[in-house]
């Protein structure tokens, strides 16, 4: 397991960040440069992305979040409990490891929740489970590529399309198992069971509509709209980013 860490900071619960599939912790350099100071930031590399092993065969999602809790568990940290952040494929790993980790798990702050309802789950997800056809000429790298630097939002440069495209790249072959995972766990069943106080973080991007179909599921979640940042926040506005979460987790104990 590959993790990228600041400092720890006396007194303050660490901030565990979930990246996206297909990329890595990486995702998050912008963000942990801005928030550094003030908190410690545990960027993980899920098992088979970054430069994290992947796992030996398909992988259920519960699977993913044990692997993520007993890495942050290895790290010895000085403060018993966490936060936990986490966009699209994070999202969802850290509500199961709010439920798996009740005592461990302070607060989670929660942006593009994949979640689909169970009778739509498997075909939603069904294109990207299943493993890539590679062509010899590498014309199968084309969509993503397109997907990555032509669709990137105003502001986000081509350089840092580059470094995320080989950022994906290097989970290429296993990235698919992470959809799989997503389409066969039962999030309408876990999301109710988490206690802990939970903020949803509206971004203006793909799986705006789907975090809201999870909503009524939350017992404990309080909703920031951000309609003026876009898939690409996390390179281009990380402070806006970083302005939500630090609020959110900076509030007194009985908050929720």
């Amino acid at each position: 397991m590959h993790v990228w860490m600041t400092p720890p900071v006396a007194g303050r619960a660490p901030l565990v960040l979930l990246h996206p599939s297909p990329y890595s912790g990486a995702y998050y350099h912008a963000l942990m440069q801005v928030m550094a100071p003030g908190r410690q930031l545990i960027a993980v590399d899920t098992p088979g992305f970054g430069a994290s092993a992947p796992p030996p065969g398909p992988t259920r999602l519960e699977d993913y979040a044990r692997a993520l809790a007993h890495a942050v568990e290895e790290l010895n940290l000085e403060e018993s409990k966490f936060d936990l952040m986490g966009f699209h494929t994070g999202a969802m790993i850290a509500v199961e490891m709010a439920v798996q980790q009740p005592d461990r798990v302070r607060r989670l702050v929660l942006a593009g929740l994949p979640f689909q309802e169970p009778a739509a789950r498997a075909t939603v997800f069904a294109p990207m489970a299943k493993a890539p056809i590679l062509a010899e000429d590498g014309g199968h790298l084309t969509p993503y590529w397109n997907a990555i630097a032509g669709a990137r939002s105003t502001g986000a440069s081509l350089a840092a399309a580059q470094c995320k495209f080989a950022d994906a790249m290097a989970g290429f072959t296993h990235a698919w198992r992470a959809y799989d995972a997503l389409s066969q766990y039962p999030a309408e069943i876990q999301i109710p069971k988490i206690r802990q106080a939970v903020r949803l973080l509206f971004i203006n991007e793909a799986l705006r509509a789907w975090t809201l179909g999870a909503v009524p599921l939350f017992s404990r979640a309080e909703i920031i709209d951000l309609p003026d940042l876009n898939r690409d926040a996390f390179e281009i506005a990380p402070g806006a980013i970083a302005a939500a979460i630090n609020d959110f987790l900076d509030m007194g104990p009985d908050h929720g």
